[in-house]
């Protein structure tokens, strides 16, 4: 090596062994000599350099999945344990624990292994959707978490926030390419079950649902979109987020004229940027929608209305709304309609 040709004889010979605590710059440059500096070599050998490769290289996935490599890098992100993951006839994830034995790759595959997410120490399941098997559905990834986290573990800036001890169940991402039939946005979507219990974060939510709309606590499944763009491993920052859960089946009764027939929740949050010191925060706010049918004296058939409850200024808003639709029988007269050609409003402020 040219580094190595200013380097006399005799200042090898003046430094035999290393001293305590220092190592010799030589034996950093030639390693072959009987020096002990194991760690040097193990970096070495334990961790070449690997060329990230794409959903677009079947070939070298499934080269790699025959080695038995214990890592892989896709798309820059470190899979560790990568396995072969076939799709049931239901669409199910299936692992195998054997190694793939055919020559060629199957036109289509998933490729699975763990992965830690957003910089941070959470860990997850990535499973990638390899050739044909990403043509044939607009789902490209899926990452399925712990059993339980909190909103905090997933969202970092959400800590200090009201939604930072939002308990969540089996929560998961999931990047599509987008379905504009079935009105699929492109990006990464997360879902999740919310636990409404006493350790999750939610008081004042957990009472809403109970003393107003006569839900007693539970979980709900939520499901919100993040945005256009995906990185597993920067952290995630997203401008707002929406998360949304329904309880069906509910049959409660606001005042006499009002029944509720469904209850919507809504935990949204708008990103506000912190000072040079400060990481950015989120404006957190939870309001809650759904069906309701209020009763007009003297109509057989109640007018079908929608509803939205949230906290405004200070103040609790309740507002129905009437869409564009029909109201069949009015005020008992069978045969009856009233079109409404705009939606009808009506907004209660206590």
């Amino acid at each position: 090596m040219s580094s190595t040709s200013g380097i006399s004889t005799s200042t090898l010979n003046n430094n035999p062994k290393p001293t305590a605590g220092r190592w010799p710059t030589i034996s950093r440059l030639l390693p072959n000599q009987k020096l002990k500096h194991p760690k040097l070599l193990d970096i070495t050998l334990l961790h070449p350099r690997r060329h990230s490769l794409t959903p677009n290289d079947p070939n070298k996935i499934y080269q790699s999945l025959q080695s038995n490599d214990s890592r892989l890098k896709l798309q820059g992100t470190r899979i560790k344990s990568p396995k072969l993951i076939t799709l049931s006839a239901t669409g199910e994830l299936v692992e195998s624990e054997k190694l793939p034995l055919e020559d060629a790759p199957p036109q289509g595959f998933v490729l699975g292994g763990d992965v830690k997410l957003f910089g941070t120490p959470l860990a997850g399941r990535l499973y990638t959707f390899i050739g044909d098997a990403g043509k044939e559905s607009d789902i490209k990834e899926i990452v399925k978490l712990g059993q339980r986290l909190r909103l905090k573990d997933v969202l970092r800036s959400l800590h200090g926030c009201a939604f930072g001890d939002v308990g969540l169940v089996r929560p998961g991402f999931t990047f599509r390419a987008g379905d504009s039939a079935l009105g699929v946005l492109p990006g990464l979507h997360f879902d999740a079950e919310v636990v409404f219990d006493n350790d999750s974060g939610l008081k004042s939510a957990r009472e809403t649902l109970s003393k107003v709309f006569g839900v007693g606590g539970g979980s709900v499944k939520v499901s919100g979109y993040l945005g256009e763009k995906r990185e597993w491993n920067k952290a995630l920052k997203p401008e707002e987020f929406s998360f949304k859960g329904m309880f069906v089946g509910v049959d409660s009764k606001l005042g006499r004229l009002v029944r509720v027939t469904s209850v919507g929740v809504e935990l949204a949050g708008v990103r506000r940027e912190g000072s040079f010191v400060r990481r950015a925060k989120y404006g957190c706010t939870i309001s809650f929608y759904g069906s309701a049918e209020v009763e007009v004296p003297g109509s057989v058939v109640p007018l079908v209305v929608e509803y939205s409850f949230k906290e405004v200024q200070g103040m609790y808003e309740f507002k129905l709304t009437k869409g564009r639709n029909e109201w069949v029988n009015v005020a008992g007269f069978k045969g009856l309609k009233v079109c409404f050609h705009t939606p009808l409003m009506i907004r209660v402020m206590c």
